[in-house]
């Protein structure tokens, strides 16, 4: 069972990469707003926490919409950051997160709290 947690928790790792690093290039190179692609993150989010209540149990669709979360909250963010995707971010609060090398923790808490409640929407397609 953990064998199957950490590898649906992998391949959801690699999605949300995937998709952070492309689109942030693509944004970038065609100049569309990289929150455009928020159906794609939540159809990502929604598919790991289905996926994961069908192979282990609701609960664990819940919290690995929640680390998933928390990376793109924190590492994705900075991604986004470094490869200077066309985002709506005032330059005050993009030089609070470079400047602080961390995001600030309500919106990480945010973020991690919204996808445990996409991550719950998830666990109940099953």
């Amino acid at each position: 069972m953990l064998h199957t947690y950490l590898l649906i928790l992998f391949l959801g790792l690699i999605c949300v990469s995937l998709l952070t690093v492309i689109g942030s290039i693509a944004s970038r190179k065609f100049e569309f707003n990289f929150s455009y692609l928020c159906p794609l993150s939540l159809m990502i989010y929604l598919g790991v926490s289905y996926y994961a209540s069908l192979m282990i149990f609701p609960i664990a669709g819940i919290t690995l919409a929640g680390l998933l979360g928390l990376f793109e909250a924190t590492i994705g963010l900075k991604l986004i950051l470094k490869l200077k995707a066309k985002i709506e971010l005032a330059e005050e609060q993009r030089n609070l997160i470079n400047e602080a090398n961390f995001p600030p923790p309500n919106l990480v808490l945010g973020v991690v709290l919204v996808y445990m409640v996409i991550g719950f929407v998830g666990s109940l397609l099953p």
